[in-house]
């Protein structure tokens, strides 16, 4: 039976966050509507602002992971410029918005603001969600109302009759991390839609078609129906094995497929090792991480345990170590607090239970992310061929911290390598073969991504 294999991209830039939920609404600074915040939002004390803020100032300077790199602000000065800014808000919304832009500044995808949900959930959203093709964005769903105004493919040129990168350059970026462009996909596209209950935004855009069209959009609470990008449909004839929101597995004539959508579930491995019965004669394997977030990274090393004779390799990593009495006689690290204690790469083992030969094939993407970057780097460059796009490009160890008025942070303190000592933060794990789906892909439901994979294992198959 031939089944549709669907990336669920709509579901995906729906729900997909690497723990920053914060969003920005386009703001005015009319009193109307620092009215409407302040009622929808209340407002803190002034101590409860300056405390938050110098909560986030205290751990970013003993516990960020990543204080080495260059580009990063005089951490000090940041505080100083950002405290009056701080006590001049009126509404907790604005006050996040400030704690937000401080904690960018350390360009981090595990550093972060969430906002308390108490506010998020009073936000409404433009009836239209974006996706980043080749750095354009084009509209990938929209209200089924609107999609005779503003078709599915159709090409934003400018928002508030700005030139789409200058309004997010200008409007998103000083709040989130951005280093790789195609990586925050998501939460561009979020940012730009989420704002104040009733408010409007006014598109300009190309159809499908070449027509110029503008369109003003007013946000809601939800859509009743949506126009949405259809799924890939490659007629490849999966027989499903197991499929659930967490895990798939397919089989096509001689080749296995697992998609891993994440690894915070805790019984996907589980789930694997069940299954894998059904599969483990199958001349080759593609896992399919494509859209995986990440989670529990042990998670991840158990299912590639089975493929590495059970032996993983972790990168080495560091982390910031402070001892008090070396900074009190002025040792420089110490002073500055600089001093990084490294943890050499290492080999464990873990007893799968299988010891699979089979060549592998890994798709990866732009949401390959954290414990899923972590996946990769258990299999070596010799036992598993990468397909696709570079990978998000962020991995570590959050501390956690609460916020005054319920919302929370994250702050990065564990800056990992790859198993051969090279830096990917910031960068992204790149594939072996790269393929970007383009435009024409997406509209004619052709997940070249895929094919190109198990093209690839094919010839692995073929030619050992």
């Amino acid at each position: 039976m031939k089944k549709k294999i669907a990336t669920l991209l709509i579901l995906f830039l729906l729900v997909f966050s690497m723990g920053c939920s914060f969003i920005r609404q386009n703001q005015n600074t009319g009193t109307d509507e620092a009215d409407k915040k302040a009622s929808l939002f209340g407002n803190l004390t002034d101590e409860e602002k300056v405390y938050g803020l110098s909560l986030l100032w205290k751990e970013a300077s003993y516990n960020f992971a990543f204080w080495n790199k260059k580009g990063l602000p005089d951490w000090d000065q940041a505080y100083n410029d950002t405290l009056p800014r701080v006590l001049a808000t009126k509404n907790t919304y604005d006050y996040y918005l400030e704690l937000t832009g401080f904690l960018a500044l350390l360009q981090d995808g595990h550093t972060d603001v969430s906002l308390p949900k108490s506010i998020s959930d009073r936000f409404e959203y433009l009836p239209v969600i974006l996706k980043n093709i080749s750095g354009d964005y084009y509209v990938f769903a929209v209200d089924n109302k609107l999609v005779q105004n503003i078709p599915l493919f159709s090409k934003i040129d400018k928002i508030e009759d700005v030139p789409i990168k200058e309004y997010i350059a200008e409007n998103v970026y000083p709040y989130i991390w951005h280093q790789i462009e195609s990586s925050t996909d998501a939460l561009v596209n979020n940012f730009i839609r989420m704002g104040l209950p009733g408010t409007e935004v006014k598109i300009a855009y190309q159809t499908p078609d070449g027509e110029a069209k503008e369109l003003t959009m007013k946000r809601t609470k939800g859509v009743s129906q949506w126009s949405a990008t259809p799924g890939f449909n490659n007629d490849i004839p999966f027989q499903k094995i197991y499929v659930d929101e967490n895990i798939q597995i397919h089989r096509f004539e001689e080749i296995a497929y697992v998609c891993l959508n994440t690894f915070s579930d805790n019984t996907v491995p589980e789930k694997f090792y069940q299954y894998l019965p059904e599969v483990e004669d199958a001349k080759g394997f593609i896992f399919d991480i494509r859209f995986n977030g990440g989670g529990n990274s042990t998670n991840a090393e158990q299912i590639a345990a089975a493929f590495t004779n059970g032996e993983i390799t972790r990168g080495k990593w560091r982390s910031l170590e402070h001892i008090a009495a070396y900074k009190a006689w002025g040792q420089d690290k110490y002073a500055k607090n600089m001093n990084y204690k490294t943890w050499p790469a290492e080999k464990i083992n873990i007893n799968a239970g299988y010891r699979l030969k089979q060549p592998v094939v890994i798709l990866t993407g732009r949401n390959t992310a954290s414990a899923a970057e972590d996946f990769l780097c258990a299999f070596d460059d010799n036992r598993a061929i990468r397909v696709g796009e570079p990978t998000y490009g962020s991995t570590g160890q959050p501390l956690f911290i609460d916020l005054p008025g319920g919302g929370s942070a994250r702050i990065c303190t564990r800056n990992c390598l790859l198993p051969d000592g090279s830096d990917f933060i910031n960068i992204g794990i790149t594939p072996h073969i790269s393929v970007e789906l383009t435009a024409k892909d997406y509209q004619e439901g052709i997940d070249r991504v895929l094919l190109k994979g198990i093209e690839v294992l094919q010839e692995e198959i073929k030619d050992p």
